[in-house]
């Protein structure tokens, strides 16, 4: 028994409870092996082959889970916000552009306009004021 508990201390992420009250069977799968230790990870009674196989995987999730965190701190790496915020800069100032030439092209055609209204009107009083002579 105190070999079963140093080869499942020894398996790292486990600081397993060998069950000394109470003797259930192993929680693994199909498995009829008397539970010698309780995960602490989760609540699986598990002989030490299954808590081997159990520290294993988690061990693999740990790996991936690590692997994704370090794929996720060089993307965030790679955002530059210096260039992000000249990017929406530019576009903003491209924009500006637009609007303002096409408010001076409305500009301009609407006093266009008015100066044209303006030569008719003063045409036409031009003309009453001959017919009244």
């Amino acid at each position: 028994m105190a070999s079963a508990s140093t080869s499942a201390t020894s398996t790292g992420s486990l600081d397993s409870t060998v069950s000394s009250t109470s003797h259930s069977t192993c929680e693994g799968e199909s498995c009829t092996l008397l539970a010698m230790v309780q995960c602490h990870h989760c609540p699986k009674h598990v002989c030490l082959k299954h808590l081997i196989q159990h520290n294993d995987l988690n061990i693999t999730r740990t790996h991936s889970l690590s692997d994704d965190i370090n794929l996720l701190t060089l993307m965030l790496s790679k955002i530059d916000s210096t260039q992000s915020l000249n990017e929406a800069k530019e576009t903003l100032d491209q924009w500006k552009t637009k609007m303002l030439f096409d408010i001076q092209v409305t500009y301009d055609y609407y006093s266009n306009e008015i100066s044209l209204l303006n030569l008719e009107l003063k045409q036409r009083i031009d003309i009453l004021k001959e017919n009244k002579r």
